[in-house]
């Protein structure tokens, strides 16, 4: 392939690296600040809950007292004028979904009201081990940019240097023999076998450097890939294992008033920092690993040959 058509396919490529490489550190920047705190419901005072509900009632209530307007539910029978107006009664049998969000809303209202839980004690948020795991993760994105972004035109660099040093050496020792036959000097049979064996060996020792490096190289990539892989996965099931969406889904309820959980505001940025980053660093990794099997396959399979002249 022509070498121009090589770096422009490694650059579009690197492009794309470059990118999503600066996206996933926005977001996972975002969110090891985000749980730097540790878990936000630890900072939780008895007084707040005083403002986390617009009526502090109890769930206390006869099944099917419940009048749906909307998005709103009234812990009663509608009446005449709301039944006009498009509410309805609460019927088991046809607001089955309704009655399952509603009965969560006031089981949680209701821990937090009678129970006079804390709310560590009823959502399980797991924000110390993703801040780790977070972290580690940012680590192995700086390190696999930096060797993939720089693993080809450095290697390049090198190799070239490499075999220009070589053919040199190559030249030189064809400008001595060509000045020995001027001179009328001819060396000995095992004396040409030396400089040829000496020639050859210097060939294998490059060739056997070049690749050798280029596999390590390689090697570390897929490695470090696969821990990346590894860590998202888990930093990603710890999310969705925990009772962050649980907790978000609490807030929607009709009779919790959203401003009185101020103290806990991160873990909505949380979610959707996480929904982002799920997408940035998949198209990240995908494209760290065609970068790095790109510039493998190209420099393994096509291989420039050292040049004798």
């Amino acid at each position: 392939m022509n070498r121009r058509i090589i770096y422009i396919y490694v650059i579009i490529i690197d492009v794309f690296t470059l990118l999503f490489f600066i996206l996933s550190m926005i977001y996972t920047s975002k969110i090891k600040n985000g749980t730097s705190s540790g878990n936000p419901f630890e900072l939780e005072e008895e007084s707040d809950k005083m403002n986390y509900f617009k009526n502090n009632i109890t769930s206390n209530y006869p099944d099917k007292a419940y009048c749906i307007c909307g998005d709103d539910t009234f812990l009663d029978y509608c009446n005449e004028e709301l039944l006009k107006s498009g509410c309805k009664n609460l019927s088991i049998k046809n607001e089955i979904k309704n009655l399952r969000k509603f009965t969560q809303c006031e089981e949680i209202q209701n821990k937090i009201i009678n129970g006079n839980f804390k709310l560590k004690n009823i959502f399980e948020i797991k924000t110390d081990s993703i801040h780790s795991l977070i972290t580690t993760l940012i680590a192995l994105n700086i390190a696999i940019f930096i060797m993939v972004i720089l693993y080809f035109p450095c290697f390049e660099f090198w190799v070239k240097r490499k075999e220009e040093e070589f053919n040199d050496y190559y030249k030189a020792k064809q400008k001595e023999k060509e000045e020995q036959k001027e001179e009328g000097k001819k060396k000995s049979i095992f004396s040409d076998f030396l400089d040829w064996c000496d020639t050859f060996c210097r060939a294998l020792s490059l060739v056997s450097l070049i690749y050798g490096i280029l596999f390590l190289i390689s090697i570390a990539i897929l490695i470090i890939l696969i821990i990346i892989i590894i860590i998202f996965s888990i930093v990603c099931g710890l999310y969705n294992s925990d009772d962050t969406s649980k907790y978000l889904d609490f807030l929607d309820c009709t009779n919790v008033n959203k401003v009185g959980f101020y103290k806990f505001s991160s873990l909505e940025d949380l979610s959707s920092h996480f929904i982002a980053l799920k997408i940035v660093q998949s198209f990240y990794m995908i494209f760290v690993f065609i970068s790095g099997f790109y510039t493998f396959s190209e420099r393994f399979f096509k291989h420039e040959k050292i040049i004798f002249i």
